[in-house]
């Protein structure tokens, strides 16, 4: 499983309970439209035909200057704009439809949307689906599913990145064999932050059922970590390969010599968001912390570097 057919399946056990529910009313065509990528529309779309129940209830209708090459049957792709099948008839129960023009989102105001926001209301059906085969605990998968809602209530990832976090957590889990507490933290790379399954090792039993207590700890790791990878202070000052290396020499004793190459790359590497931090937040964060504690750059000092320059000038 990937990121676009996690969206996908999330997306069709939505779309399952929605219809579901309608089931021996008497209703008016449903309509859905998807505000999402062309990859995870065209997900969501094959999702629907390999679901039995909502092929039959759902006449998929999808611009083809959206997901053209993305390998979908003739008979779902649509040279109409969604507006037009606001009023069309339909076959079935319900249309699939696909915003895709700017524009046309005043003429589906009415059109029920499909896209993150209504997505990450539903965090039950994010981890039931990408449990499905693991053998959790009932009590672990509701901590997966407030540590998820403290998460995305931080509002401060897209679902491509909720969605490769949610997949990496499950596979440090089936994989490596990792409890769900440990593999939330082994899996935060996903989030463009430092591998620590200690992470969440703080949070005591009675906290792991509260939201608020996962966002607080997600909010921490954010602000206090995810700087340094793309090397920043907690202040957001720039620092310097001077600085990393400085504070490197200091440490390195207490780091294993296997971590060094990737420290080295890092230090030597552009700031910013790159493939020397996406390796450096791969390794354990416990291995490699000791170059970043304590590591900050040195404040002006307005006093010595006026001496300083007078005495440079000959005037002291």
């Amino acid at each position: 499983m990937n990121v676009a057919s996690l969206v996908g399946a999330v997306a069709v056990a939505y779309l399952r309970e929605e219809l579901q529910a309608d089931t021996g009313a008497v209703q008016s065509t449903a309509r859905y439209v998807l505000n999402l990528s062309a990859e995870q529309v065209a997900a969501v779309a094959r999702a629907v035909l390999a679901d039995p129940f909502l092929n039959d209830r759902i006449d998929i209708k999808l611009p083809i200057s959206l997901v053209s090459g993305q390998g979908l049957p003739e008979e779902t792709l649509t040279t109409e704009s969604a507006t037009f099948y606001r009023n069309a008839d339909c076959p079935k129960a319900a249309y699939l439809l696909a915003e895709h023009e700017h524009g046309e989102d005043a003429s589906i105001r009415e059109i029920a949307k499909l896209g993150p926001p209504e997505l990450l209301e539903r965090i039950d059906l994010w981890v039931r689906e990408a449990s499905k085969g693991l053998p959790i605990a009932q009590e672990q998968q509701k901590w997966w599913e407030r540590a998820l809602t403290g998460l995305r209530d931080l509002r401060i990832v897209s679902i491509d990145r909720f969605a490769a976090y949610i997949l990496r957590t499950r596979r440090e889990n089936d994989e490596a064999g990792r409890p769900i507490i440990d593999a939330l933290g082994a899996a935060m790379p996903a989030l463009r932050l430092p591998n620590d399954p200690a992470c969440f090792g703080s949070l005591k039993e009675r906290q792991r059922g509260h939201a608020s207590a996962w966002k607080q700890q997600f909010n921490n790791a954010h602000k206090r970590r995810s700087g340094l990878l793309l090397k920043q202070t907690s202040s957001q000052l720039l620092l310097s390969e001077e600085d990393l290396r400085n504070a490197f020499e200091k440490v390195a004793h207490q780091i294993p010599n296997a971590c060094h190459p990737v420290i080295e790359a890092f230090i030597g590497a552009p700031s910013g968001w790159n493939a020397q931090a996406e390796a450096i937040a791969e390794q354990d964060w416990e291995q490699i912390k000791p170059i970043f504690d304590g590591l900050q750059r040195e404040k002006f000092n307005l006093g010595k570097n006026t001496l300083e320059y007078f005495s440079e000038l000959g005037i002291l």
